[in-house]
């Protein structure tokens, strides 16, 4: 009986041990995603030390610098490059119900490895509850972006022109 309860004992500290080291693990990885042209990518951390939320950088591929924070927020962030990778949407899913765009024009830094990035979109009325914005297309021609709009109500796609930069709201 005392060998069935010490092994008992010894694989339950395993489990636990394996468990802890899968969080460990879990909270200091992190998604990246790299420019369709190879010269850029953006990342997620964890937002907080207990591994909830998310932080979003972007910076040269290859460099070993944590690169421009581009958003945070307490739950979850995707990021989309343009397929001539010149612009970059960040999806900021700040609650379940919503998602807010913001569409940013990315070029190298004058001094490598660096990156520069301009802010040339930001979906209205952030933080609108049961709204969620999302890029559905790009047209690299004429430096647009088709967006859609989901609310309770219903679905719209809207243009959005890169063009010019805008302001932060």
């Amino acid at each position: 009986m005392f060998g069935v309860s010490s092994r008992l004992v010894k694989h339950n500290l395993l489990i636990a041990g394996l468990f802890t080291l899968v969080c460990v693990v879990s909270a200091a990885a992190h998604e990246r995603l790299i420019s369709p042209d190879k010269r850029f990518e953006t990342y997620t951390v964890p937002g907080t030390p207990d591994g909830s939320g998310a932080k979003l950088f972007l910076r040269a591929t290859g460099d070993s610098k944590p690169g421009v924070l581009l958003c945070e927020n307490d739950r979850w962030i995707e990021a989309q490059w343009s397929p001539d990778s010149r612009f970059l949407a960040v999806i900021d899913h700040s609650d379940g119900h919503i998602a807010d765009v913001s569409i940013y024009h990315v070029v190298p830094a004058a001094a490598p490895p660096g990156v520069t990035r301009s802010l040339r979109y930001q979906s209205p009325e952030p933080r609108t509850y049961d709204t969620k914005w999302d890029v559905v297309a790009w047209d690299s021609k004429h430096a647009t972006a088709t967006l859609l709009r989901s609310t309770l109500k219903d679905k719209r796609r809207f243009t959005a022109k890169l063009d010019k930069e805008t302001k932060q709201q």
